[in-house]
């Protein structure tokens, strides 16, 4: 279940679609990883952990037009953690995005 779990969250981190299908998660079942042609995605995420959940935190902000609970809610988070987050990556309450904050 844990395996099947970390397939479906690297599978909805690394599409740009609203849905996760069969067809997304199906190389992950196989072999363990996807296939280069059918996660295109995946070089944008090279660097850190942090880096990477810091990348999903504030592309998800923008999402959600800078709307925090909705934010939260979506990523899996409380406000407060949500909140003490982006005050780490520099974004000013009230701000949509880091380019924003700027």
């Amino acid at each position: 279940v844990r395996e099947l779990q970390n397939i479906i969250t690297r599978a909805c981190v690394l599409t740009d679609t609203d849905v996760v299908g069969p067809e997304l998660i199906r190389p992950w079942l196989t072999s363990g990883k996807p296939q280069q042609s059918e996660n295109p995605r995946s070089d944008a995420y090279n660097g850190t952990l942090a880096d990477i959940e810091r990348h999903v935190i504030l592309e998800t902000l923008e999402r959600h037009d800078g709307h925090r609970a909705r934010t939260a809610q979506a990523l899996g988070i409380g406000v407060r953690t949500l909140s003490g987050k982006l005050r780490d990556y520099g974004v000013p309450p009230g701000a949509k995005s880091l380019q924003e904050a700027a």
